[in-house]
């Protein structure tokens, strides 16, 4: 069971890719869109995913450190999200996501060296297979779709992209891993997306208002984030039960890049290199290979 929500974890993702990428077009709107989707999202989530009466008698289980783990997750995720699109504002999209959402090596990692999960030859080559992936593109001049250059501050963006990335995916699934943990009242979605509501500063600050079109992208984004955080959180905690939560990121986040790829080349019409090309095949094979 925890392998297909996996999959249709990453199925459901695709939406919020073809939505980032949409959001993307206009720079300043990029700030709106990272305050309206978490939330609409929050507001969703705590409207029709929050247990409260489930929270009034075990609210002992949310702990501070648990809290904290989770708002910084957030957080984390929040400068993800902005750098990724600020790399879609920069460069092509299906390779963007493609190198943002390796970041789930990092998490896997994590779980390797901390948490002492098992590792097999195959999972390294993998792991080696993302790291050359991850330098290749980083040494390819490639174009966008009115042909200009962008490898350097691309790159500079999606490497700040992927280290955030990661820090946000290790970050949220640590409470799982700690002693007599459980989410009796589906509280880790809100508490990730109360860590990304710090975007009404820079909105305040810069006094930008949203545009309809964004609004309305980023509550279709919102919508789906919800189905996301239920799925997501059902496939972590099957798998953990199993000791196989490594194998989650890795499962939802290929399917992900698989869809999104085929939108960026049959929708936008994006024309990569084969060294590119090569490159973004190398990913999703060594994120495959992370689930041996």
């Amino acid at each position: 069971m925890g392998i297909l929500l996996s999959v249709l974890f990453g199925v459901l993702l695709l939406v919020n890719g073809i939505a980032c990428s949409m959001g993307s077009e206009d720079r300043k709107q990029i700030y709106v869109f990272n305050l309206l989707v978490p939330l609409f999202t929050l507001i969703l989530v705590l409207i029709f995913r929050v247990d409260w009466q489930a929270l009034l008698q075990y609210s002992y289980v949310y702990t501070e450190k648990v809290i904290l783990l989770l708002v910084l997750s957030g957080l984390c995720g929040l400068g993800y999200a902005m750098m990724l699109m600020f790399a879609m504002n920069t460069g092509p999209h299906a390779l963007t996501l493609s190198i943002g959402e390796s970041c789930l090596v990092i998490p896997y990692l994590y779980s390797v060296i901390v948490w002492k999960d098992p590792v097999s030859p195959l999972g390294i080559v993998g792991f080696i297979l993302l790291a050359v992936s991850f330098i290749a593109i980083g040494f390819t001049k490639e174009k966008d779709l009115d042909k200009k250059d962008f490898s350097n501050k691309w790159f500079i963006l999606i490497l700040t992209a992927f280290l955030l990335g990661g820090a946000e995916l290790t970050l949220y699934t640590i409470p799982n891993r700690l002693a007599g943990f459980e989410d009796p009242a589906n509280l880790r979605p809100a508490l990730i997306q109360v860590g990304r509501m710090v975007m009404f500063i820079p909105i305040l600050a810069k006094k930008i208002k949203p545009q309809k079109k964004t609004a309305i992208i980023s509550l279709i984004a919102a919508v789906f984030n919800v189905f996301v955080a239920v799925i997501q959180f059902m496939a972590m905690d099957y798998l953990a039960k199993d000791q196989m939560m490594a194998v989650l990121y890795p499962i939802g986040m290929g399917t992900y890049i698989l869809l999104f790829t085929a939108y960026g080349f049959y929708y936008r019409k994006e024309r990569l290199s084969t060294p590119a090309w090569l490159s973004m095949a190398a990913i999703v094979t060594g994120i495959v290979l992370l689930c041996f």
